[in-house]
């Protein structure tokens, strides 16, 4: 679901006597959020005359279009609908890498590969002899 704000855009669909007021939805901004699925809008029609509406429903999600002799539905843009899919499909594969990421760490038996020096350290008092690393170039002639 979309969180209707104060100022994003959605396309209204009117209707008079049982038809469309236009041929195509009209452009509008929300001027006041009642509820998710109710808000004000104020837009403009095809030759640019502003309108405005109340108490509009908003569609979303799956929401099925209302059938309307007299009144307006709002809906979502598709660019809109596309991007908020996007992100909770996002959403969905990062909780989920997560929650592997959690399982796999408790259920393994990681290691570092470092180990543990043992009691009376290491060099000189141990009872291994220190290790010495050279280059073959860097030897004295």
């Amino acid at each position: 679901m979309i969180k209707p704000t104060i100022g994003r855009v959605v396309l209204v669909n009117r209707f008079s006597h049982g038809a469309r007021f236009s041929p195509q939805p009209e452009p509008a901004l929300i001027c006041r959020v009642w509820h998710d699925r109710m808000i004000n809008v104020g837009g403009f029609d095809a030759n640019g005359q502003p309108f405005s509406l109340v108490s509009v429903q908003l569609l979303q999600d799956d929401d099925a279009a209302p059938s309307m002799a007299n009144g307006a539905y709002a809906e979502w843009m598709p660019y809109q609908k596309a991007v908020a899919d996007d992100a909770a499909q996002l959403a969905m594969l990062r909780d989920k890498a997560a929650n592997l990421s959690a399982e796999s760490l408790a259920n393994s038996s990681f290691t570092t590969g470092i180990s543990t020096p043992a009691p009376g350290g290491l060099g000189e008092n141990s009872a291994e002899p220190p290790i010495s690393i050279t280059d073959p170039e860097m030897e004295p002639e």
